[in-house]
């Protein structure tokens, strides 16, 4: 179990960054930010069996990351669930993402891919976008 107050700002629970062959399972997350939040040059992690919630959910200038598999996820009072946010001056890539068997409960918005993050809303022009996303969506 990782928990923080919900109002704490910058509380991810598990920031995993330049990281390879990470897995996270059967766990427990309430933070007043990103539960888990994955960064530049991370591949191979997977998730699975993740309790998140309640909580919310900066980058390098070139992204790099993929072979990223969430699984049996549950969120619950978020704002954000399963994101994928990549910042305005961003270049590099994101693929093979694999989201299946996400649960939500009241999450504000429960998938949501954002290419020009900006951390302070309306601070900040709408760029074109840099970081090339690939996805794998399945469905049962």
């Amino acid at each position: 179990m990782i928990e923080s107050p919900g109002n704490s700002p910058n509380t991810d629970g598990i920031h995993i960054q330049s990281s390879q062959y990470v897995a996270i399972t059967n766990s427990k997350i309430s933070t007043g930010d990103d539960c888990i939040s994955i960064g530049d040059y991370s591949s191979n992690v997977q998730r699975y069996n993740i309790q998140c919630g309640p909580g919310h959910g900066k980058g390098g200038n070139f992204a790099q990351v993929e072979n990223i598999h969430v699984s049996n996820a549950f969120f619950y009072g978020t704002t954000n669930g399963a994101r994928i946010k990549t910042w305005q001056v961003g270049r590099g890539y994101v693929r093979d993402v694999i989201f299946e068997n996400l649960e939500f409960n009241s999450v504000k918005n429960p998938i949501i891919i954002d290419q020009n993050y900006c951390d302070v809303r309306g601070a900040c022009k709408e760029m074109v976008m840099q970081v090339n996303i690939a996805l794998n969506a399945y469905s049962a």
